[in-house]
């Protein structure tokens, strides 16, 4: 995808990851391929993106990535471990870009808003 951009309108210049997956239960009944799933679509997802980007913005000079993590991902929440856990996977991966890529004129920030009303959360919801 991000190639198929490129291809159209030139070097991604900003980058907005948002993705996002769930699935509420109690830590101990977790499936692991809920586990895992949430992992895939919202740590490991972001992470392709993101790389995806990386050499046009470096080929720019400049770039700005945005990483939508959330609020629980820096205070958990019951029965969404594994939400919270790769949101707060998402905070790390942010910090660990800024300080690899910053000097590279490539700026990279976390917002993490609090929870939002939605039929996907409605519909977890224990």
């Amino acid at each position: 995808m991000a190639q198929a951009v490129a291809r159209q309108l030139g070097p991604v210049q900003v980058l907005v990851a948002n993705a996002a997956a769930m699935a509420m239960s109690p830590f101990l009944e977790a499936k692991p391929d809920e586990w895992w799933h949430q992992i895939d679509v919202n740590l490991s997802g972001h992470f392709r993106l993101i790389q995806a980007v990386i050499p046009g913005m470096r080929a720019q000079g400049h770039g700005r990535i945005i990483i939508i993590s959330s609020g629980w991902g820096v205070i958990g929440h019951p029965n969404a471990t594994a939400y919270a856990a790769s949101k707060a996977g998402l905070i790390a991966l942010t910090k660990g870009l800024g300080r690899e890529l910053g000097p590279q004129g490539i700026l990279t920030n976390a917002i993490a808003p609090s929870f939002i009303d939605t039929e996907q959360l409605r519909g977890r919801r224990r």
